[in-house]
């Protein structure tokens, strides 16, 4: 009898915890509902209530506090302001996936380009497996709509060697003094670079797409020096995508004006393919055969073909270090103008938060054919390069990001004519239609 009592006694006391329990997961359950229905129906007040009761003391609390006031700016459509705010948060918070999420569909809502790249970051940092699957899809969508566009360029390009000829007025040829013309002395001075890309594609099957693509470029420069320029171009090119990356080849052809005169023809084939050898890596090759035809200076007419093998390393969602080995051979009537360069450049690219910077560090060895007319030796350069970039996502107008680059460029060569200091800056805007 007393056993059965005590039974009964600990049957009442474990309803009673179990009441308790379930009477505590309701209250959650009412707290986040009142809070989401707070936020639908535009009741800020109740929703900082709301979430208040929930992160009061927590350690992470300002983080939630301040992800609500962004998405409080989204509910009452000041997607700007909720975009400042979330990107704040990463800045100091790049783990906070809550406000990655966000931030890429803010951006999404604006149609503003940079949705790519940080969809990009949400789908290799997140560990949700279904939100990676929906952003590769919607990834997947956006580039079949894409099936057409036109893309503007902008660049304002100060140098000091616009040339790239000698500092020097007066070389020596057969050891007797000759002075340079202008247009082959060091010239500074700057440059602006007008661009527009228009493509069209096509899918021919699931795995199999034809673009037709077609550029002007106008280049104009602030020194008589240096004769402005138009360059038009075009490409064809069949695309097949694989599961471990992909290829596109076809013919292309360009054609370069200085002055107003027609000074150049190219015509040939070029090839490009991308091979994704792991998680983080990708290796890249490019190469093109172009034949050319100079109306003016008919020596120089002969064939450029030039390759290119690139590595990419993603070390993490904030470092990219890149490795290229770039080779070009140039035939022409005249021997002294044919050569074959080799070069390789090294770089990394960092960010951290909206800010991005890279550093890039290149050299080559340049030799030619013949000797060099006025001298008894073959012409031999060395160049040296160390580039800068610097861009900030928060600076943008409309959509257009400015990149500013800046170049340190050193031409070690036998023949004095081609013996070089350069300092170029780029402002770099690039518009996507």
């Amino acid at each position: 009898m007393k056993l059965r009592h005590r039974f009964n006694r600990l049957v009442r006391t474990a309803g009673v915890i179990a009441v308790l329990f379930a009477g505590l997961a309701q209250a959650d359950t009412a707290l986040a509902d009142t809070l989401e229905m707070a936020l639908q129906r535009g009741d800020a007040n109740a929703a900082r209530a709301a979430l208040e009761a929930e992160v009061a003391g927590k350690p992470d609390a300002a983080i939630h506090r301040a992800h609500l006031e962004g998405l409080i700016a989204m509910r009452r459509g000041d997607l700007r302001t909720a975009e400042a705010v979330f990107r704040s948060i990463l800045a100091k918070h790049p783990g906070f996936e809550p406000s990655r999420v966000q931030l890429v569909i803010v951006l999404d809502k604006l149609g503003d380009p940079k949705v790519r790249h940080e969809a990009q970051r949400l789908a290799e940092t997140t560990k949700d497996a279904g939100l990676r699957a929906r952003l590769a899809r919607k990834a997947g969508a956006r580039d079949q709509q894409e099936k057409s566009g036109v893309q503007f360029r902008f660049s304002v390009l100060p140098s000091s060697n616009l040339t790239g000829g000698p500092k020097t007025d007066t070389i020596l040829i057969g050891g007797l003094p000759f002075r340079l013309d202008p247009g082959s002395r060091q010239a500074g001075g700057t440059g602006l670079s007008l661009g527009l890309v228009a493509w069209q594609s096509w899918d021919l099957s699931p795995d199999w797409q034809l673009t037709l693509s077609g550029s002007v470029d106008r280049r104009i420069y602030d020194t008589d020096a240096k004769a402005d320029e138009t360059e038009v171009g075009g490409r064809l090119a069949l695309a097949h995508k694989t599961s471990w990356g992909g290829l596109s080849f076809g013919p292309r052809t360009a054609i370069l004006f200085q002055g107003g005169e027609l000074v150049r023809r190219q015509a040939g084939l070029g090839f490009e393919t991308a091979v994704l050898t792991g998680s983080k890596t990708r290796l890249n090759f490019s190469a093109e055969v172009l034949r050319q035809r100079f109306p003016q200076t008919a020596y120089r007419d002969g064939t450029l073909s030039r390759g290119q093998i690139g590595l990419r390393w993603t070390a993490n969602r904030d470092a990219e270090f890149h490795m290229n080995l770039p080779i070009e051979r140039e035939t022409a009537v005249a021997d002294h103008l044919s050569h074959l360069e080799l070069g390789i450049e090294l770089g990394v690219q960092l960010r951290r938060g909206p800010v991005g910077i890279g550093l890039a560090v290149a050299t080559s060895l340049d030799r030619y054919d013949g000797i060099y007319p006025g001298f008894d030796v073959a012409r031999k350069d060395k160049v040296s390069s160390l580039k800068l970039s610097f861009r900030h996502d928060k600076l943008d107008w409309q959509g257009l990001v400015p990149e500013l680059t800046v170049t340190r460029t050193r031409q070690d060569s036998n023949i004095p004519l081609h013996d070089s200091w350069t300092t170029d800056v780029g402002l770099n805007l690039v518009k996507r239609f």
